[in-house]
C-alpha cells in the first residue's frame, strides 16, 4: 500500500513540478519583457515563487484526510 501511495504520489508530483517551473519560468519571462522597474520584477518573481509552493502543497492535506484519516484508497483519491 505504501509502494503504491508513493508511485501515485510521485506520479502527481513531478508533472505538477516540471509545470509548476515552466509557469515560474513564462511568468518571469513576462515580467521581463514588460520591463518594469527592478522593484517590481523582484516583487512579481517572489510572488510566483510563493504561487508555485502553495500549488505544490495544496493536494497534501487532501491526500492525509482522505487516504489516512478516511481509508479511501490511494488509487481513488488521486482519480477524483
Amino acid at each position: 500500500m505504501r509502494v503504491l501511495l508513493s508511485a501515485i504520489m510521485w506520479l502527481y508530483f513531478l508533472p505538477g513540478a516540471i509545470l509548476g517551473a515552466v509557469r515560474f519560468g513564462m511568468r518571469v519571462l513576462e515580467a521581463a519583457m514588460a520591463a518594469p522597474e527592478a522593484m517590481e520584477l523582484a516583487k512579481l518573481v517572489g510572488w510566483a515563487v510563493i504561487e508555485g509552493i502553495l500549488r505544490a502543497l495544496y493536494w497534501v492535506p487532501s491526500l492525509y484526510e482522505q487516504v489516512i484519516v478516511n481509508g479511501i484508497p490511494p488509487l481513488t483519491w488521486a482519480l477524483s
